[in-house]
């Protein structure tokens, strides 16, 4: 166990509840990082947070009262990375923060460029903006970092600000493991003697989500075996409005759909070819995938030479 760790990231503790989540989600949160830490405590293992403690830097002091009151119940160490979210208008700094005040405690040790020695390995941390970390020593290093790191695909068309998981081991080979943080879509990748873990969201705050398992990481550094843990969760429509979102879903696409013909009418006297037209305004009004697939059905219809259902139809109506 001397060279195991717990890690997890995104934590975003907050006194908000997210839109159209229904349960109580204040006290979940905290219930889920009683899970992880009396799991610590259980194994003798310390906890490494990679960023994002906090979802504001402006979170009221009675979530900090409740943090200490749960950690100081606890036998866990904890260290962690300041992400974007943990100091405030995005400036270097935790003085006057949530975050600030747990490590003043003594609650939560911050990492940085300096080492900490934790077990036989050499912790690094790279908060959020910090500059890239060079270790001193050649092996048995491990980097904390906040930044966005992806696995394969980006996560939106013409994501920019990230890295790949693999081209960021392959830059830091003195590292044998990088744990992140600031995307919250986890990910395990190795690439020879090292490991990225990406730990992704404690919690599901987006409508997106609704396929997102919240999970903490037991890392064996030695050996480089994982273990994933679930944290306990409900069904997801069982914590979120999935009518609400349905709606709003469907009052969208007919607000996409509108701006898309309104677009279609500006154009009509262009001169420009009509397939083009029709598709460079799906991409102006930024449409949705049902909005272009009806779209893009309705032109393959055009383009048959043979008889469609919606020629059919018209006939039918003829007689």
């Amino acid at each position: 166990m001397r060279n195991r760790f717990v890690s997890i990231s995104d934590t975003h503790f907050s006194v908000r509840k997210p839109k159209k989540r229904v349960d109580d989600f204040y006290t979940v949160q905290l219930d889920k990082f009683e899970e992880v830490l009396f799991y610590c405590e259980e194994n003798k293992l310390p906890l490494v947070v990679g960023g994002d403690f906090f979802d504001r830097a402006t979170e009221p002091y009675f979530l900090c009262v409740e943090l200490i009151h749960i950690m100081t119940s606890y036998d866990v160490r904890v260290y962690v990375v300041p992400g974007q979210h943990d100091i405030r208008f995005h400036k270097k700094g935790l003085s006057n923060t949530p975050l600030g005040i747990l490590i003043s405690y003594g609650l939560v040790k911050l990492l940085n460029d300096v080492p900490t020695l934790i077990g036989d390995y050499q912790f690094y941390g790279k908060g959020w903006g910090d500059d890239d970390i060079t270790p001193s020593q050649n092996d048995k290093n491990v980097l904390v970092t906040h930044q966005m790191v992806i696995e394969d695909n980006e996560l939106f068309p013409g994501q920019t600000n990230h890295q790949y998981a693999n081209v960021l081991l392959k830059k830091n080979p003195k590292f044998r493991a990088i744990i992140s943080g600031d995307n919250h879509r986890p990910h395990v990748v190795k690439k020879g003697e090292q490991i990225n873990i990406n730990c992704g969201s404690m919690m599901r705050t987006r409508k997106d989500q609704d396929n997102h398992t919240p999970m903490f990481y037991d890392l064996d550094l030695d050996t480089l075996t994982v273990r994933k843990i679930k944290f306990t969760t409900e069904p997801f429509e069982k914590v979120f409005d999935t009518f609400a979102i349905e709606e709003e879903e469907r009052k969208k696409e007919s607000v996409d759909f509108s701006k898309f013909m309104r677009g279609l009418s500006d154009n009509k006297n262009s001169g420009v070819n009509f397939e083009t037209t029709l598709q460079i305004l799906l991409q102006k009004s930024e449409a949705t995938e049902s909005v272009c697939n009806i779209v893009n059905d309705v032109m393959e219809c055009v383009k048959d030479d043979n008889p469609t259902p919606i020629k059919r139809k018209l006939k039918k109506q003829r007689v």
